[in-house]
């Protein structure tokens, strides 16, 4: 067991790895100058070629790819996440703010699935066949496929608009 369990740890850290690499990759291949989105309009129509090259050379920019990644790596796996670019702060600092709510926010919808699911999974087992079965798996196959998106504008669009359950 122990050696099935570090066979999966070690299937993780490649994924994980494999992961990083690409998103780092998909991220520099973005079009557009980084440098841009780190400076304000000020900033961009009155700074000199050189000056951009010192905020490259600041922030690593002009290094190759690989050495990049893996001072990018490094700076990750010692839990500095890098300073926003909108907030100019850490963003472990913005992470900090949030989580409480996303967990908040988790733990609801966690508790909303159990006490919304696991009934309607009785019923559809006892109910098997039957079109209160298809209708359950139906509903409950459309919830899980449909983008969480258009399900908040139908919500808002019946609840507030239609109903008036909404401010």
């Amino acid at each position: 067991m122990s050696t099935y369990i570090i066979r999966r740890l070690i299937q993780m850290a490649v994924v994980l790895l494999i992961v990083t690499v690409i998103v780092f990759l998909l991220v520099r291949l973005l079009p557009g100058d980084p440098i841009l989105m780190y400076l304000t309009q000020q900033d961009v129509d009155q700074i000199t070629p050189e000056q951009v090259a010192a905020i490259k050379h600041d922030l690593g920019i002009d290094r190759p790819l690989i050495v990049q990644y893996f001072d990018w790596l490094g700076h990750v796996l010692r839990g500095d996440l890098g300073n926003s670019i909108i907030h100019r702060q850490p963003v472990i600092n913005d992470i900090a703010v949030r989580l409480p709510k996303t967990v908040h926010l988790g733990a609801l919808a966690f508790i909303f699935s159990i006490i919304i699911g696991i009934p309607l999974g009785v019923i559809t087992a006892v109910r098997r066949g039957t079109w209160l079965d298809s209708l359950l798996t139906s509903l409950g196959n459309l919830g899980v496929t449909i983008p969480i998106f258009w399900l908040g504008i139908l919500l808002i669009y019946f609840l507030g608009h239609r109903l008036n359950l909404l401010p």
